[in-house]
C-alpha cells in the first residue's frame, strides 16, 4: 500500500487496463536431485532443470529497469546456460504483478528475445490466479509450470481482456504441450531470475 502497488479490483497481469497487484498466501517445495539418483531410486521425476541465471540490474530499490535490459540477459544467459535457443520454449512463466511498469516491462523483455522468430512462446502469469506470494512465488510459478507440463492444461489468465499490445502471446490456447518453458522472477531492487525446465518423458509421464 505504501508502495501504492496494490490493486482498487482483481490482479490482472498483462492487460492493458492493470492497476496493480493482490497479494497472496501460499507455499511449495521440491526435491530436486540429480537425475541419476532420482532414476536409481524410482523416483516420480515432474521435470528436469536445464539452465538457470540469475542477474540484478540495480537500478532502484523497487521499480524495474524499464527497458527489460537486465530481464532479457537473464533470460538469454538461462536459454545459453541450457543450450537452446528461444524457439525452443513453449512456454513462459512471467513474473507478471499486473502493475503497469512490471508488465510492459516484461512484454518487451520477451520481444527482445524472440526477436524476429517465428515461434513465439504463450506466456501468462499464476499471480492472476493466487496474488503475489511474496518470496514464495518462484517456488509456486515452478510447481503450476510443472503442473501444467504433466496435463497439458495451460495457466490462464482470466480476467484477461485487452491484452497489451494486442499481443496474442497472453491468449491461452485450449491445451499445451509444453516441451521447454521458462520460470522468471523479477523482483525488487532489480534482482532476477530464469529457470529452463525440461518435460521428462512427454505429457502425463
Amino acid at each position: 500500500n505504501a508502495l501504492r502497488s496494490l490493486s482498487n479490483n482483481c490482479c490482472n497481469p498483462y492487460d492493458e487496463d492493470r492497476d496493480g497487484i493482490n497479494i497472496g498466501e501460499c507455499g511449495a517445495f521440491f526435491f530436486a536431485e540429480e537425475l541419476e539418483h532420482a532414476l536409481a531410486r524410482g523416483a516420480h521425476i515432474y521435470g528436469e532443470i536445464v539452465g538457470f541465471a540469475t542477474g540484478n540490474d540495480a537500478y532502484h530499490i523497487t521499480s524495474p529497469e524499464p527497458e527489460g535490459k537486465e530481464a532479457v540477459h537473464t533470460m538469454s544467459c538461462a536459454l545459453e546456460n541450457a543450450g537452446i535457443t528461444a524457439d525452443k520454449i513453449d512456454y513462459i512463466n512471467g513474473h507478471g504483478t499486473g502493475t503497469a511498469i512490471n508488465d510492459r516491462m516484461e512484454k518487451m523483455a520477451v520481444d527482445a528475445v524472440y526477436g524476429d522468430s517465428e515461434k513465439k512462446p504463450y506466456v501468462s502469469s499464476t499471480k492472476a490466479l493466487v496474488g503475489h506470494c511474496m518470496g514464495a512465488s518462484g517456488a509456486i510459478e515452478l510447481a503450476s509450470v510443472l503442473m501444467s507440463m504433466q496435463t497439458g492444461r495451460p495457466i490462464k489468465m482470466p480476467r484477461l481482456q485487452k491484452p497489451i499490445d494486442q499481443s496474442e502471446i497472453f491468449i491461452a490456447p485450449e491445451t499445451i504441450q509444453i516441451d521447454y518453458a521458462m520460470s522468471n522472477s523479477f523482483g525488487f531492487a532489480g534482482s532476477s531470475a530464469s529457470l529452463i525446465i525440461k518435460a521428462w518423458g512427454g505429457i502425463g509421464k
